[in-house]
């Protein structure tokens, strides 16, 4: 089998980045915004705002049962074994993923057009 990625490597823009860290973090709370990802991501979003000539930030909104994460760490299982989000067995909750990916991407939007 041989693998290809065709999307280059997401790399956010470190400013704006530190910027919506902090906001997302004054909003939702201590220890909700985490900084890193598990694995390299590669995405074909970054492709639409290098053409544009902008700057971008990918995140992603936690969508999983917390207690099926933390069985998955508990029983040494790669995180890898929850669906991510191109997968049929995907299934975020319901509450409050919808709500709260809302809230970011306003918060995101807003603090750039507003310049705060």
């Amino acid at each position: 089998m041989t693998i290809s990625v065709r999307a280059p490597l997401t790399t956010n823009h470190p400013g704006l980045s530190k910027k919506l860290k902090d906001i997302f973090g004054g909003f939702f709370g201590p220890g909700k915004v985490l900084e890193y990802l598990p694995r390299r991501l590669c995405e074909d979003f970054s492709r639409l705002a290098t053409a544009a000539n902008a700057l971008y930030v990918f995140w992603f909104v936690g969508k999983e049962d917390l207690k099926a994460v933390r069985r998955a760490r508990e029983e040494d299982r790669s995180l890898d074994a929850i669906p991510i989000n191109h997968s049929p067995f995907n299934a975020p909750l319901i509450h409050p993923t919808p709500e709260t990916a809302v809230h970011a991407l306003s918060l995101a939007a807003l603090s750039v057009l507003l310049g705060t």
